[in-house]
């Protein structure tokens, strides 16, 4: 079996994206000797809502640019390049590509199937390579070995990471402490990808979130900081009082900062040892809701206005970490849950995210909305908002919700079937499969489309929509562009039904540009008394 040779020519990145060159800058920009002056006036200013993403028409690049002395390990100035990833819209077929094995290091992704990095330490380049599609999706410039005088020296293995005043301390885990994080015996795992689980803290693979714990046994009320007892407690309350108890860490490469993982070890794109990092912010966002009008209307158009402000500074936030293509992913669901959005604020110029939206009937609706502001941990955030003319009373609480006799429905001339890969039952880790097909043709659907960067995004709510899930499908898109990428006719989910009691499911899909939106009510059992 012959393995695949890398030298890329410039000519094999189509609508003149320029591919790397060993030993040599990409368009002039070099980790440690270029700035962000640099790099901007190369590409433009970067992304709404970031600081250092810059899309063009040809490829989006993210530099990783140093925010103090030390930033990541190398001592130069603020603002100097540290490392820049080239993710190409039309990734590169390998069949194409000419690769001197010689002059890499190929490294498997601890997580991803068929995912190698190509590495070449010596001059600091690294390509991302999905063997079982024939692609290379990205490559990457990084200090080199010959950038050692630069390196920061650790003393004491602590580091500056962020550029706060009094910024969290990095540290290499002792013995025994990692011995300690072993014997909780704890399972950890993603509130938007509910099946990557874990047996250390950490960040998931996926999506970048926080994990959380997932205790086997629930802790004694009177651990925790709240008076009320155990199983009367909100998912969110649960969590919040977990992470009391069982702080996790995190680790993360001082060369390739989007690298998390939940236990010391190698980072697996340049085989540094990873270091120990803590968020520079914890706790819950402020977030502030208005609305034009302050009374919507039934029927009428409404815009809404959001403000995030630090929880510690009380400064309003403007960094946020894309998470699947949006900077926040608002839902909104009226109270019976018989209306449902999945929308997307953007980010205006004075640091406000607004939206503009139409509430069909009157009545309360509920927001609920998920982001992952820079430096913090990911957040997840409810409000309300009341129509205009509607008043509140005891007969407008709860909805009846009545589970579905049969999990098939056909939405926009898709059948969509959802079969369980098990009984429903609370605290059980249970895939969702839905099976779509044609219902003109009744052949398989084959030509689902990539809806922001998934095959399709699942939202879980219980009746008084206190219990929230955001789940995603187990099978990945490959990184780089999804031009001309097709899925179907499975898609698989999974869920963590934290309490029992019933559920709507909404599922959205998207088929010949357009987005369909299927919704089932199932019931969970109790979970099993051990």
């Amino acid at each position: 079996m012959s393995i695949v040779r890398l030298v890329i020519a410039a000519t094999l990145f189509t609508l003149g994206c320029v591919a790397p060159a060993a030993g040599k800058p990409w368009r002039g920009i070099v980790p440690l000797r270029s700035t962000r002056a640099n790099v901007e006036a190369l590409l433009g200013t970067p992304q709404t809502g970031t600081r250092n993403v810059y899309k063009t028409e040809t490829e989006t690049v993210t530099v990783a640019y140093a925010e103090t002395p030390c930033t990541y390990g190398w001592q130069v100035p603020i603002d100097t390049v540290i490392s820049l990833l080239v993710s190409p819209k039309n990734p590169l077929k390998l069949a194409d590509v000419k690769l001197d094995e010689s002059k890499y290091e190929k490294r498997k992704d601890n997580h991803l199937e068929n995912v190698y990095y190509y590495v070449n330490q010596n001059e600091g380049i690294n390509w991302t390579v999905d063997t079982g599609q024939g692609i290379a999706t990205t490559f990457e410039y990084y200090p080199s070995d010959k950038d050692a005088p630069l390196k920061c020296s650790l003393k004491n293995g602590v580091v500056a990471l962020t550029p706060k005043s009094s910024p969290p301390a990095v540290t290499r885990p002792t013995k025994k402490k990692r011995a300690r994080a072993r014997k909780q015996q704890a399972t950890y795992s993603c509130p938007m990808d509910p099946d990557v689980v874990s047996s250390e803290p950490g960040f998931c693979h996926r999506c970048g979130m926080r994990l959380r714990r997932v205790a086997t046994v629930a802790p004694q009320p009177a651990t925790t900081t709240s008076a009320k007892p155990w199983p009367q407690l909100s998912t969110r309350d649960r969590l919040l009082a977990m992470e009391q108890l069982a702080p996790s860490d995190e680790y993360t490469c001082l060369m390739h900062p989007d690298v998390h993982e939940s236990q010391s070890g190698l980072c697996p794109k340049c085989g540094m040892p990873l270091v120990k990092v803590e968020p520079s912010v914890r706790g819950e966002y402020k977030f502030l809701l208005t609305s034009e009008p302050e009374r919507p209307r039934a029927g009428e158009p409404v815009r809404l206005h959001f403000t995030i402000s630090n929880p510690e500074s009380g400064e309003r936030v403007k960094d946020f970490v894309i998470t699947h293509e949006k900077l926040i992913h608002l839902f909104i669901v009226s109270q019976d849950l018989s209306e449902y959005q999945h929308i997307h604020p953007q980010l205006e110029a004075d640091g406000t995210f607004s939206v503009a939206t139409t509430l069909p009937r009157a009545g309360l609706y509920k927001l609920h909305a998920d982001f992952f502001p820079m430096g913090g941990l990911p957040q997840l955030i409810h409000r309300e908002l009341v129509t205009a003319g509607y008043t509140l009373n005891a007969s407008s609480s709860l909805p009846a919700l009545t589970p579905d006799a049969r999990l098939v429905k056909t939405i926009d001339s898709m059948k969509i079937t959802l079969e369980p890969g098990g009984p429903l039952v609370a605290g059980t880790l249970i895939p969702l499969t839905y099976r779509l097909v044609d219902s003109i043709t009744g052949e398989a659907v084959r030509d689902l489309e990539p809806y922001l960067g998934a095959w399709g995004h699942t939202l879980i709510l219980n009746a008084d929509q206190s219990e929230y899930l955001h789940t995603h499908p187990s099978e990945m898109l490959p990184s780089g562009g999804h031009a001309g990428l097709r899925g179907g006719p499975n898609v698989d989910f999974k869920a963590m039904f934290p309490a029992a009691g019933e559920y709507r499911i909404w599922t959205q899909f998207q088929r010949a540009g357009k987005v369909s939106t299927v919704f089932f009510t199932v019931r969970v059992k109790a979970e099993k008394q051990l």
